[in-house]
């Protein structure tokens, strides 16, 4: 029979022959598991099978999954890799932040915060932090909506976690916050001027986000276990029309593990990144880099989010001298948040985006609203001290140079309750508002 094949044909047919006769095991063990896991990069065209996690041996081939779907382009740019060393707060500022470039500093946890890498540990978490109360959601997966979450001590969470797919992700507590510090590269007012929080997760593994973006800039740092995540840059998701078609949490609804390529064909087609960050890690997510994040292994992070500088693009390190020296860390409980600048920072934009950069006090009123609630964020007081002209337009140069600290008091002179830099909701946005954004 072979004779009448052609050399082709006949390489075919051995092949499919060669195929056919390999058998594939399942982990006989969790250590195995972890062990396939860390072979498998983000772009492998297999999945490994991740406890907790939907099995993609079973199918796969019917599945496009996020992260899998195709190579990531090494020509749009790889994310750089640094040693403990050689980020300063200069450098960082300078050389990334400015720029809106992601970073990866390895094994550089442990002396940036302070702490040992058993800390990590759940045992030693119970003893120390058991009774601080914590959110978490009952799901691995990411709702972006706060509203499957759920409150008990940490240690009843960390007793039930590995059963029960729990996911903590919550504010870090205050007694766990004096035991961290600042990582020395986010010392600089800088960045502290703009602080708006540090957040705990810890799940058991499997976990994975949606495909999303922060409009707060981010540093995460993995404490144990291993983050696997995929990035597409601002100009690629603008250029490729990524669909952020859930305002409301700023994320793509793209079904991450079986993508609808009708649907979701921008989403294949946009060039990507992908980096591993492991135990000791840390990571610099810029501000509206487009990004989605799985968990190998039980995994705990910490990260630290803070509010994009107005002039980035037109400052240098020389106009943002060092908050402490380098010698007296700051303790993450020494930090003061400032919930009022990312409000600042992103209507101020949303103006801009605007023609003559101009908004009427109603309109403002109307689209600044809160992300879960729909309550308006700023009332008719304020907008009207704002409004210095009286004749109820607001600039952005109205905007910009209002004395915001003053959005912590209520007109009657009483407390004003702190708005949470991720609740803020401007529901008036252009369809191009990511690239307005990077204007």
């Amino acid at each position: 029979m072979l004779k009448n094949m052609s050399h082709e044909h006949v390489i075919l047919v051995f092949f499919h022959i060669l195929i056919s006769s390999i058998h594939v095991s399942e982990p006989s063990s969790e250590a195995d598991l972890d062990g396939l896991s860390s072979m498998l990069p983000l772009n492998n065209s297999c999945k490994p099978h991740i406890k907790g996690q939907t099995d993609y041996s079973v199918g796969a081939s019917d599945r496009i999954v996020l992260g899998y779907h195709s190579e990531p382009q090494s020509s749009h740019g790889i994310i750089e890799e640094l040693s403990t060393n050689a980020l300063t707060p200069v450098t960082f500022f300078d050389d990334y932040c400015r720029n809106n470039i992601p970073v990866v500093a390895r094994q550089v946890t442990q002396d940036w915060l302070g702490i040992a890498p058993d800390f990590w540990d759940d045992d030693n978490l119970a003893q120390k932090f058991g009774d601080e109360q914590v959110a978490f959601d009952t799901t691995l997966n990411d709702l972006r909506s706060g509203e499957d979450a759920t409150d008990m001590t940490l240690e009843e969470f960390l007793r039930d976690y590995h059963q029960k797919s729990w996911y903590l992700i919550d504010s870090v507590p205050e007694r766990f916050s004096t035991a961290l510090k600042v990582p020395p590269i986010l010392q600089t007012t800088a960045i502290l001027d703009g602080f708006q929080e540090s957040v705990l997760w810890l799940n058991a593994g499997g976990s994975s986000s949606l495909l999303h973006y922060d409009n707060v800039e981010n540093v995460m740092c993995v404490g144990s276990g291993q983050k696997k995540m995929l990035l597409i840059s601002p100009e690629n998701a603008t250029k490729y029309r990524i669909p952020i078609d859930h305002p409301r949490g700023d994320y793509c609804g793209v079904n991450v593990s079986d993508i609808d390529t009708v649907q979701y064909h921008d989403v294949i087609a946009a060039p990507w990144m992908s980096i591993t960050v492991n135990a000791g890690d840390c990571v610099y997510i810029p501000s509206y880099w487009v990004h989605y994040v799985e968990s190998v292994g039980r995994t705990a992070a910490v990260n630290f989010w803070w509010t994009p500088q107005l002039n980035y693009s037109n400052s240098s390190s020389s106009d943002f001298e060092t908050a402490t020296p380098t010698d007296d860390p700051l303790s993450l409980c020494d930090v003061e948040r400032h919930p009022h600048m990312q409000l600042r920072y992103q209507v101020y934009k949303y103006i801009k985006s605007l023609p003559h950069d101009t908004v009427s006090v109603d309109q403002m009123q109307h689209c600044v609203v809160h992300e879960h609630t729909l309550e308006p964020l700023l009332s008719s007081e304020l907008l009207a001290s704002i409004d210095t002209d009286g004749d109820d337009m607001l600039t952005a140069v109205e905007w910009e140079t209002f004395d915001f600290p003053e959005m912590r008091e209520d007109s009657d002179g009483g407390d004003r309750e702190e708005i949470e830099a991720g609740a803020i909701y401007i529901r008036c946005r252009t369809e191009n508002w990511l690239l307005d954004m990077l204007a």
